[in-house]
């Protein structure tokens, strides 16, 4: 006779409510980035590239966590999909 226990766990809509992310750490990557765009041309300067910068900056902490959220939802799924509870491995009780 088999005796389990089953939990069904459905992952919905994952959402991602405090992002932390040290966008400083990147600012010489932004800095380029202002620098291309730029063209290094003098008049595009400081504050032209500090808004470009600030832009960026603001694009990432506007998208990243509603595109972390989305793809970490299947991940969350297949964690849970294969996760067992102690104690619900099928069990068989022999007949002696």
């Amino acid at each position: 006779m088999k005796r389990q226990k089953n939990i069904e766990i459905a992952i919905g809509d994952a959402h991602v409510d405090d992002f932390d992310l040290n966008l400083d750490v990147n600012n010489n990557v932004f800095h380029t980035i202002a620098s291309v765009v730029c063209l290094d041309l003098p008049f595009c300067k400081d504050a032209i590239q500090n808004a470009i910068n600030d832009a960026i900056k603001r694009a990432i902490v506007d998208n990243v966590p509603d595109a972390l959220a989305e793809a970490i939802a299947p991940v969350l799924q297949g964690v849970v999909d294969v996760a067992q509870c102690p104690g619900s491995v099928v069990e068989v009780d022999a007949i002696v």
